[in-house]
């Protein structure tokens, strides 16, 4: 299926388009064609269309186009915004502040440690300890 968002976000990188499009709807950029007459390649210029995979061979009413042109213009939204903020703060600035995060001195992907006795941490059963059904109120929460 083909569809179309709007001229405004082909002021975006090619490279914000595409990975906006590919990665969170799944969905094909459009380049130029070569020019008329010749054997080259296109320059790379993205056109304002995008491709993607229907399940169904029609669309009669339209509804999964314009549902897919109306995801896609939000998403390229998103990417515009985020775009321009990180635009707001130049590259150099960046490097002090992301060696301060890395994960060698936050310790991202550690384990967390654990409380004490944490095997024995178990949910309470759908039967009381007498064996008999939980009545009403009792809780299920964690018995530690």
């Amino acid at each position: 299926m083909e569809g179309r968002f709007g001229d405004a976000f082909l002021e975006l990188p090619a490279e914000v388009l595409a990975t906006s499009l590919r990665d969170h709807q799944s969905a094909l950029t459009v380049a130029a064609p070569p020019a008329p007459g010749t054997d080259e390649a296109a320059d790379g210029t993205l056109l304002p269309y995008f491709l993607t995979v229907m399940d169904r061979h029609d669309d009669p009413a339209g509804r999964a186009r314009s549902g897919n042109e109306w995801v896609v213009a939000a998403r390229l939204a998103d990417a515009r915004f985020f775009y321009g903020e990180d635009r707001k703060v130049p590259m150099a600035e960046r490097a002090p502040r992301s060696s301060a995060a890395s994960p060698s001195t936050s310790g991202w992907g550690a384990t967390p440690p654990r409380p004490s006795g944490w095997w024995r941490c178990r949910r309470r059963s759908a039967h009381s300890s007498a064996g008999g059904p939980r009545s009403r109120g009792q809780s299920t929460r964690r018995a530690c």
